[in-house]
C-alpha cells in the first residue's frame, strides 16, 4: 500500500531550460559595453527592440540587436556590468574580437567568474 502523500512531497528535480547553440559574455564593463554596441552598428546590426529602465537604485537596460537572421541581447545593469547573449558562432566572434570569454550555459558562466576572482 502506497502511504498517502509521499510521492508529492518528494522533491522534484530543477528545470534549466537550456538552448542549445546559445552562448554568452558576461561582466563587461561599462566603456567597453558601449564600444561593443557602436562597433556592432558600424558592422550591420540593427537595433529592433530598446528597454530602458532609470529607477533609483536599479539602472538597467536591454537592447536587442539583429543582423539578417542571427540575433543578440545585450544587457547593461548598474550592478553586473554589461551582458551579450546570442547565437554561439556569433557570440564566440565578438568574444574574440574584444578579448573576452564566452561560455555557454549561464551557471558556467558564473562559476568561471568566481573561479577567476578567486585565482
Amino acid at each position: 500500500m502506497i502511504k498517502i502523500n509521499t510521492w508529492i512531497s518528494r522533491a522534484h528535480p530543477k528545470l534549466d531550460f537550456y538552448a542549445v547553440d546559445r552562448s554568452i559574455i558576461r561582466d563587461i564593463p561599462t566603456q567597453k559595453y558601449i564600444a561593443i554596441l557602436k562597433s556592432l552598428k558600424s558592422e550591420g546590426w540593427n537595433i529592433v527592440d530598446i528597454y530602458y529602465n532609470d529607477g533609483l537604485s536599479l539602472h538597467h537596460s536591454k537592447i536587442k540587436l539583429k543582423n539578417n537572421s542571427n540575433e543578440l541581447t545585450l544587457e547593461w545593469r548598474k550592478k553586473y556590468g554589461g551582458s551579450i547573449e546570442g547565437a554561439d558562432q556569433s557570440i564566440r566572434e565578438i568574444a574574440v574580437t574584444h578579448g573576452f570569454i564566452a561560455t555557454d550555459d549561464r551557471h558556467c558562466a558564473q562559476k568561471n567568474r568566481n573561479s577567476s576572482l578567486a585565482a
